[in-house]
């Protein structure tokens, strides 16, 4: 699995008050986010100033987590308490001090998946900023361009940016049956999946067949279609398509066509007992018989 870094960013730890949630909401997110990118394998970065940020006025971080004057609750401060004692220590690093914010941008210019995390409601104008899950999507999107991942470790990867998604097993080899270069696609596969994992659902289910291609081809930025009736003629057209998952074989006719004549990616919107109900992720090619 690609590393991706995660530091928590002493500076914006500050609660931003305002009409927003209250800064035990704030710090009851944070934590969820926090648990959340650990389940998902990220490394996650603190440096001991966290401990002197000023949360609200008055009262700093190691107020808040370990005095009877704090405005969270016992559990809430033992949660935090363990959240910041897993995480790694930046100072114990062997190389120049730096603000959290500036030391990930010089790891990202080494081609290293780096962020901040840090409260919502706070300064945030890059996409490496990580304050919810909807930017925590946003940065591990943003991770094979910056670290020019191969296509295994693509696909692998996309189990944390696109998990409304299933992927079926050996997909990644079939990026050489692209006409296009790997490099070149994997930006154009990136944002496709991303409509469909943000998207796909509700677009399904709003709309017809008939309007479904011409909702999603709007939204995904390529033509997006189903098989035609002579293509359904073709037995041995339709077999290309057949897929395995879950224990259960279908043909798979949905497709994106990331070039007018050729090249590929098709999907099923799934099914109840396959995969969690997610949509699957079937075939790339260069283009099937029709």
């Amino acid at each position: 699995m690609i590393p991706v870094h995660l530091a928590i960013d002493e500076v914006r730890m500050t609660w931003a008050g305002g009409s927003g949630p209250d800064v035990t909401q704030s710090l009851e997110s944070f934590s969820r986010l926090f648990d959340r990118a650990r389940k998902d394998g990220c490394i996650l970065w603190k440096d001991k100033a966290i401990y002197e940020t000023m949360v609200v006025p008055g009262m700093r971080m190691v107020d808040v987590l370990f005095t009877a004057e704090s405005p969270l609750d016992r559990d809430l401060q033992n949660a935090l308490m363990i959240q910041l004692d897993r995480c790694r220590a930046l100072e114990d690093l062997d190389e120049p001090a730096r603000p959290t914010v500036a030391r990930m941008a010089v790891w990202r210019s080494r081609k290293e998946a780096a962020g901040c995390l840090f409260l919502l409601g706070n300064d945030s104008d890059s996409p490496w900023d990580v304050t919810d899950e909807q930017s925590l999507m946003t940065c591990y999107r943003a991770v094979p361009e910056l670290v020019d991942c191969p296509e295994d470790e693509f696909i692998e990867h996309a189990a944390r940016s696109f998990p409304q998604l299933a992927f079926k097993p050996g997909l990644a080899r079939e990026f050489d049956r692209f006409d296009e270069p790997y490099r070149i696609l994997r930006h154009k596969v990136g944002t496709a999946l991303a409509i469909l994992n943000d998207q796909g659902r509700r677009i399904r289910l709003e709309h017809s067949d008939e309007a479904l291609v011409k909702v999603l081809s709007a939204a995904i930025g390529f033509p997006t279609t189903r098989e035609s009736p002579q293509t359904h003629g073709n037995r041995k057209a339709m077999d290309e398509r057949k897929t395995s998952f879950g224990g259960r074989t279908f043909f798979c006719e949905w497709h994106v066509k990331f070039r007018p004549n050729i090249d590929r990616m098709y999907f099923h919107f799934g099914f109840p007992d396959v995969a969690d109900g997610r949509i699957l992720i079937c075939h790339f090619t260069r283009h099937f018989r029709t």
